[in-house]
């Protein structure tokens, strides 16, 4: 079994890694791929989104889940089953953000400095708005390759 994080948004590099992993080349006959993955609601992206890319300092290449399921059975997966996790990430985001920006403020501003604190809260701020609004999704897929 592989289990691969942040299968398609990630870094250029990590993508052509996952894309090969994806397509199945280093997973045997009968393996199964399972992938948990942030992803984005149907529609575009929104200027909240844009500004928590901004916030992030990532780049991020969003689908859904319907689309990273369809990528997968279009690679050769079978018995593709996905799970929308998002609910469950709505409430530890904005359990984090309420923990950061209260108790956990005084620690985080020791630790790493008044203004990365700062940028950090307003960084998970702006996730809870996309994650609340569904823009922002997170998802679970599993295929199995055949063989």
């Amino acid at each position: 079994m592989l289990r691969i994080p942040r299968a398609v948004h990630g870094d250029p590099v990590r993508r052509g890694l996952n894309r090969k992993l994806v397509v199945g080349r280093e997973l045997e006959a009968g393996g199964v791929l399972t992938c948990y993955d942030w992803l984005k609601g149907e529609g575009p992206i929104s200027d909240d989104m844009r500004y928590f890319f901004k916030m992030e300092g990532l780049t991020y290449n969003l689908i859904t889940l319907a689309e990273l399921g369809r990528y997968l059975e279009a690679a050769g997966y079978v018995d593709v089953s996905l799970e929308d996790a998002s609910d469950w990430y709505r409430r530890e985001v904005r359990q984090e953000y309420e923990m950061m920006r209260g108790p956990g403020r005084a620690l985080a501003v020791a630790l790493i400095g008044e203004a990365q604190a700062g940028h950090m809260i307003e960084d998970w701020r702006s996730m809870v708005v996309v994650c609340e609004k569904g823009e922002l999704r997170q998802g679970y897929t599993r295929g199995r390759k055949p063989g």
